[in-house]
Formats: C-alpha cells, sequence, structure tokens
C-alpha cells in the first residue's frame, strides 16, 4: 500500500483507541483537537473514559471499561476517522522543534537567576557546619586524618631542626620526610598527582570544606544532587536532566631560592596562597572560575556560582537536543539506505531471473531446432528409403529406428508445461542462494 494514503479507521477501532490512552494525547496523535475527537466518538456512539480513569489505571488499578454499544451498521462506521500517514520527521521539524524550547529555556534561566539575587536566597557558609552532606564528609574524614599525619611529620620536622648539628650528622629525619617533600610542592594535602576534589593545604582545608558543604546543600534545595565523581576526581552536582562538576582548590604560587645541591643556581618550589578557587567544568567543557579576590571571598560567591550552573544547564539541555536532532538524521540516514540496499538486492534479483529465463528460452529454441532437424532428417531418411525399395513395405527394423528417432526428437521439444515448471525451478533455485549468502 502507498506510505501516502491516508488509514481509515473503523468504529470498532476508534474504540479500542479511545480506551488506550487519553483522550487528549490521542488527539495529538491524529493531528486534531481534543474537543473535535471526543465530538466524533459521540456521535460514533463511542463511549469514553470518564474523569478519574486514567489516574486509577496509573494507581494499578483495573476500573470498568464499558463495551461498544451494538447498532445498526451505518455508513460512516466503516470510515469513521480518516487518519493522515505517519511522516518520519525531517531535521527541519527537529531544529524547528529546537528553536521553539529555546524560549522556555530563556524563561526557566530567568527565573533561577531572579531567584538567585533575591537576598532572602544568598547562600550562607556556616563555619563550622551544623549538618554535613554525606559525600562532602566522607572527603572530610580522608582529608582530616591526612592533615593529622601531616601535623605529626611537621612537628617531628621542627624537632629534628632544633637539634645540634652533631645530633644531626649520621642520622636522618624519617619521621619529618612526610613534610619536607610536601614543602617544596606546596603543601597541598593527598597530592599524589592524580585528580582530586579537594586540592588545598592545612591553612584552607576547613574553609574548602564548609564552602563545598554550602554547595551541596544549597543544590539540594535547588534540585541538585550531589555526588562523587571519582574517574574525574571532581564533585558533581547532578539535576534538572544535567550533571556538572566542579573542584575546590588552593592556588600555588612559584618561587625561586638558591638551589641547596647545585652552587649558583637557582631552584623552583611552590609555596601556598591562601586563596580558594573553585573551577567548575561543564563535560569536556572548562567552564567558570570563582575565586578568592581582593574585594571579596569566594564564600560570597556561592550565588553566582548557582546562576552559572544553570547556564550550563541550559547549554547542556541545547546539546542533547541538538544530539537528539543528529542521531535523528543518522537513523533516517540509515533507513534510506536499507531502503536503497532493499530496493538493489529487489532490482539483482530481477536482472538474475531475467537472465536464467534468457539463457533457458534460448536453450529451448535450440533442442526444438535440433528436434525439428531430426524429425526432418527421419522424413528424408524415409522417402530415400521408399525410393530404393520402390512399392516395397517398409522392413521392420526401419519401422523401429524411425519410431526410436521420432521419440528422440519429441524428447527434445520443450512442452509448455516444461516451460512453466523451468521458470518456478529458476525463481525457487535463485531464491534458495539469496537466503544461503545472507
Amino acid at each position: 500500500m502507498d506510505d501516502e494514503t491516508p488509514l481509515t479507521l473503523s468504529r470498532e477501532d476508534l474504540y479500542e483507541l479511545a480506551w488506550s490512552k487519553p483522550i487528549s494525547e490521542l488527539s495529538k496523535d491524529f493531528g486534531i483537537s481534543d474537543v473535535a475527537l471526543a465530538k466524533r466518538c459521540r456521535r460514533l456512539g463511542i463511549p469514553l473514559p470518564g474523569r478519574g480513569y486514567w489516574a486509577r489505571v496509573d494507581a494499578g488499578q483495573r476500573p470498568y471499561q464499558p463495551k461498544l454499544p451494538e447498532r445498526e451498521p451505518q455508513s460512516r462506521d466503516q470510515g469513521a476517522l480518516m487518519v493522515a500517514p505517519l511522516v518520519a520527521p525531517s531535521s527541519a521539524d527537529c531544529l524547528s522543534s529546537k528553536s521553539a524550547d529555546e524560549p522556555q529555556d530563556e524563561v526557566w534561566l530567568s527565573e533561577r537567576i531572579a531567584f538567585e539575587k533575591c537576598p532572602e536566597n544568598t547562600i550562607i557558609v556556616e563555619q563550622p557546619p551544623t549538618a554535613w552532606d554525606p559525600v562532602v564528609r566522607t572527603h572530610r574524614e580522608t582529608l582530616r586524618a591526612e592533615a593529622k599525619e601531616v601535623l605529626a611529620s611537621k612537628a617531628a620536622h621542627a624537632r629534628y631542626e632544633k637539634l645540634p648539628q652533631w645530633r644531626k650528622d649520621g642520622t636522618w629525619d624519617k619521621d619529618g620526610s612526610k613534610w619536607r617533600s610536601m614543602m617544596c610542592s606546596g603543601q597541598r594535602l593527598l597530592d599524589y598527582h592524580g585528580p582530586r576534589p579537594f586540592r588545598v593545604t592545612l591553612e584552607t582545608l576547613e574553609r574548602a570544606l564548609a564552602i563545598a558543604n554550602a554547595v551541596a546543600i544549597a543544590g539540594k534545595a535547588r534540585g541538585f544532587t550531589l555526588r562523587d565523581d571519582e574517574k574525574d576526581g571532581r564533585l558533581a552536582l547532578v539535576g534538572h536532566a544535567a550533571e556538572l562538576q566542579f573542584r575546590v582548590s588552593e592556588p600555588l604560587e612559584t618561587r625561586a631560592r638558591p638551589s641547596k645541591w647545585r652552587k649558583g643556581e637557582m631552584e623552583k618550589y611552590k609555596v601556598p596562597t591562601g586563596r580558594l578557587r573553585i573551577s567548575l567544568r561543564n563535560g569536556w567543557r572548562e567552564g567558570p572560575i570563582f575565586e578568592d579576590r581582593a574585594g571579596s571571598r569566594l564564600e560570597t560567591l556561592l550565588n553566582r556560582l548557582f546562576v552559572a550552573l544553570n547556564k550550563a544547564v541550559i547549554r547542556q539541555w541545547r546539546d542533547a537536543r541538538a544530539l537528539r536532532v543528529r542521531e535523528e538524521e543518522r537513523r533516517l540516514e540509515e533507513l534510506k539506505r536499507a531502503e536503497e540496499e532493499r530496493n538493489r538486492a529487489e532490482e539483482e534479483r530481477k536482472a538474475a531471473l531475467e537472465r536464467r529465463k534468457r539463457g533457458a528460452l534460448r536453450t529451448e529454441a535450440r533442442r526444438w531446432q535440433e528436434a525439428q532437424r531430426i524429425r526432418s532428417y527421419v522424413a528424408w531418411v524415409q522417402s530415400t528409403e521408399s525410393t530404393e525399395q520402390g512399392n516395397a513395405q517398409v522392413s521392420e527394423p526401419m519401422n523401429a529406428w524411425v519410431q526410436w528417432a521420432l521419440a528422440v526428437a519429441d524428447g527434445l521439444e520443450p512442452t509448455s508445461a516444461c516451460r512453466l515448471e523451468g521458470n518456478a525451478s529458476d525463481e525457487q533455485d535463485l531464491v534458495g542462494e539469496e537466503t544461503n549468502h545472507g
């Protein structure tokens, strides 16, 4: 059937569809209003679900469904509704739907920005926090355990430095080695050359934990959930069909000093700055950075942080819609290629069948010509034999030979039944070959 031919629904078909989904959704499938569809059903005597029916279905109940009332057949019962054929959406349609969603994105974002600007929604960082987010609490325990070891190593190093030189000679400050190695690399905790959601020093540890905890609690009130992204070494805020990562870190300052091991040369080392920074990341994109500055501390920038988060959410929505458009285009392209392949295979099958039929026809024509030559030859032999024998009767051996030769000719000459059987056999053989190749 042609794909562009409208689908005609009978009265029974429309009744089954009316009880399969809400009338508001069914009308969208048909491209008409729910009021027009309900009016059409009433004219056809089709009962419709009452108020609360679908809510009870969603609750797992099986409410009563009346049967379709029987009546005398009418002319319009078999053509109760004409439905236009479903056409796959083009990329232009997908793009237009995407652009139609953008005003709603802007409305959502403007409401979020207004919420963050409202003074009563200002995010307050408690120090120390009275309630901890579970994810932040886990990092707090790990970092505090590390800080305890570092403080012990720092104290051991201080004691070693106070010893007289004769006591230091021939000894090694094993307990203070951890602190000494950290002094060269910037004193960051858990800085083991791997990604970490907290890259801070002893000085900024408690501030960083309190700020991250405030972000987690504020995010929960704004529809986000905090989770630990161990793969990328970041914390992730998940919500509103989006996911954004962030990290709390303390920038280090690089300085130079005379080298202890190479006289006359300078060596570089890193020192803490005491400043904190939150860097956002949207997928593979590095987002904005919020950090301590001369005029403001990071604790006062958290509402701006959530404005940036909401903008990143909008960007993820638009990226997701663009991805759906590309996937739909790829799907339609694959369907087109599959249809072209089917058409090509069908054309090849028809061409192969035509070649076989033509070959069979030439074979049949050659056999027919051979049969005609045999009959002509038999007639010539008979006439020659009669001439030589005169009016004498043809011998029995000659009669037997003539019958045998004519039987051979009959066997060579194809009949209409043989031709039909041969064509059917060719088609079956071709289908079998395609099945084997498949």
